[in-house]
């Protein structure tokens, strides 16, 4: 079962760095029942992530 919120390290390729971004509950679940194989998913405060759904 997932935590309410999930802490994600993804890279950040044009400054060099890891960024480290939240993950909501919600989100994941979102991403999880969705039936897109890959995507993007807008966060509340202008960021966001790409996802690719492993088959």
């Amino acid at each position: 079962m997932p935590s309410e919120e999930q802490n994600r390290r993804g890279g950040n390729v044009a400054k060099g760095h890891d960024v480290l971004i939240v993950v909501t509950a919600e989100e994941q679940y979102m991403v999880e029942n969705s039936s897109a194989y890959q995507g993007f998913v807008p966060q509340e405060n202008g960021t966001g992530f790409y996802f690719i759904k492993e088959i």
